[in-house]
């Protein structure tokens, strides 16, 4: 007998997951159906929008982001879209924005609305998650002088 009989040869192994199996178990939505409400976001290859979703069995729409690519990728940029859409898909917070949806044709990912209200404060100004700085006065006055935050 010998002591390689239970030795098995390694398989050859793809490098990475294919888009179909990455989205598989993703709620899939078509971006082209949605009317963008207010651009909040612009890049080098996509814009980054909210608009209001009615998903499937859902009794009303709700805001979501959506960050849709604009330019046909080539695939190594489509390797890194489908790539991000695995990250976040995988992730589980309170403090991660959740992903709500994928589109495969054109490609874009569908995430939850985080926003900050100056409510709470007087203001009546919403600031989108990750606004990247406050273009708007500031709650906190000195002085009676409003100063700016940006």
């Amino acid at each position: 007998m010998s002591i390689f009989r239970k030795f098995k040869l390694p398989e050859l192994l793809r490098k990475g997951k294919r888009e179909s199996e990455i989205v598989e178990n993703i709620q899939r939505f078509n971006c082209n159906e949605l009317a963008a409400k207010q651009r909040i976001g612009q890049g080098t290859f996509g814009d980054v929008y909210t608009t209001d979703y009615k998903g499937p069995g859902d009794v009303k729409s709700e805001t979501v982001v959506v960050k849709k690519m604009l330019q046909m990728l080539d695939q190594e940029e489509k390797k890194l879209f489908f790539k991000e859409v695995e990250l976040l898909n995988g992730l589980q917070h309170e403090n991660i924005v959740e992903l709500k949806g994928v589109c495969c044709q054109p490609p874009a990912m569908m995430l939850e609305y985080v926003y900050f209200d100056f409510k709470t404060f007087g203001g009546d100004v919403r600031i989108p998650g990750g606004g990247g700085g406050l273009p708007y006065e500031s709650a906190y006055e000195s002085d009676g002088d409003a100063r700016r935050l940006a």
